[in-house]
């Protein structure tokens, strides 16, 4: 999971455990290549927090790296849309990558009318995108092996 907004990935991980899904622990590898390119008070393990002030470059690593790491069997961004520095370009990144990786990704966001409309921008790029978190973690749950 990676998400600029730690509340949601913390109400997530609660629910893994009803549904039998497991946060794995990144590679040493993915957390090199995290802490290199992150700022210090981003969290760079599994979950990825990278806080308020993530950019869609911010995600665009951070995705990248959970799609290439070999204990991550699909991605789940979280996207915090309102008094956000993540902009709507954070739309053709997620796009790109899926169809870049073709592994399941699992987006999520709630809120107003803009965070509804880069919701439906990234589900026309072919990425799913629920707007509860329990919804969000039972379609993990489908998909998960």
């Amino acid at each position: 999971m990676i998400s600029n907004g730690a509340g949601t990935l913390v109400q997530a991980m609660d629910l893994f455990e009803a549904y039998g899904l497991e946060v794995m622990p990144l590679s040493a590898e993915s957390v090199e290549k995290l802490a290199a390119v992150y700022p210090s008070f981003y969290l760079a393990q599994n979950p990825i927090d990278v806080t308020g002030s993530a950019t869609s470059a911010d995600y665009e690593v951070g995705i990248r790296v959970l799609l290439e790491d070999p204990n991550v069997d699909l991605v789940m961004p979280w996207f915090v849309f309102e008094d956000s520095a993540l902009e709507p370009g954070i739309v053709e990144v997620v796009g790109r990558l899926s169809r870049e990786y073709r592994r399941p990704i699992l987006c999520g966001t709630m809120g107003g009318a803009y965070a509804q409309a880069l919701a439906r921008a990234i589900e026309a790029q072919g990425v799913p995108v629920y707007d509860s978190v329990q919804d969000w973690v039972v379609a993990a749950r489908v998909l998960a092996p």
